[in-house]
C-alpha cells in the first residue's frame, strides 16, 4: 500500500491520486528515445455535441438595397415576437413603480443640491479667508482616514 492512497482508495480499488505543483512529466510511450513529454494538470475541456446541428448558412444573394427590406421585416418580427414573450405589470404595479423612480429621484436631487450648497458656500468662505478652507480640509482628510481605517480592519482583528 502507497501513502498515496487513502481510505477510500484502499476500498474501492481506485487509483491513487496524484499529488503535484505545477507540470507533471510522463514518459511518451510512442517515442522509443525515452523523451519526456510535458503535460497540463489543467483538465482539458471537452467540446460538447449537440444532438441538433444547425444547417449551413447558404451565401446571402442580392445587394445592399435588396437585402434591406427583408432583413428589416425579420427585425421587426423578431421584436414583435419578443414582446409577446413580455410579463407586462398591471397598472397599479406601473404607477406604484412609478412613484417610487420619482420619489427616489426627488431626495437625490435635493441631497446633491444641498451638498452643492454647502460647498459652494465653503468655498465661498474660504476664498475670503483660506485659514477656514484649509482647516476644512484638515478636517476631512482627518475623517476620511479614520472611515478607511474602520472599514478596512480585519474581521478577526483583536489587540
Amino acid at each position: 500500500m502507497s501513502a498515496d492512497k487513502t481510505v477510500g482508495d484502499q476500498k474501492e480499488g481506485r487509483q491513487p491520486r496524484r499529488l503535484s505543483l505545477g507540470l507533471q512529466r510522463k514518459a511518451d510511450a510512442s517515442a522509443s528515445t525515452g523523451k519526456a513529454r510535458v503535460i497540463s494538470n489543467a483538465p482539458t475541456k471537452k467540446p460538447v455535441k449537440t444532438e441538433v446541428e444547425e444547417p449551413e448558412q447558404k451565401p446571402r444573394e442580392g445587394n445592399f438595397l435588396t437585402r434591406l427590406p427583408g432583413d428589416l421585416r425579420e427585425y421587426i418580427e423578431g421584436v414583435r415576437s419578443e414582446l409577446r414573450k413580455v410579463t407586462w405589470p398591471t397598472r397599479e404595479e406601473a404607477i406604484r413603480l412609478t412613484l417610487i423612480v420619482i420619489v427616489a429621484l426627488i431626495v437625490t436631487a435635493l441631497v446633491l443640491g444641498a451638498v452643492v450648497l454647502l460647498y459652494t458656500e465653503l468655498f465661498r468662505i474660504g476664498l475670503d479667508s483660506p485659514v477656514v478652507l484649509i482647516a476644512f480640509m484638515l478636517i476631512a482628510a482627518v475623517v476620511g482616514v479614520v472611515i478607511n481605517r474602520s472599514q478596512n480592519r480585519p474581521t478577526g482583528y483583536r489587540r
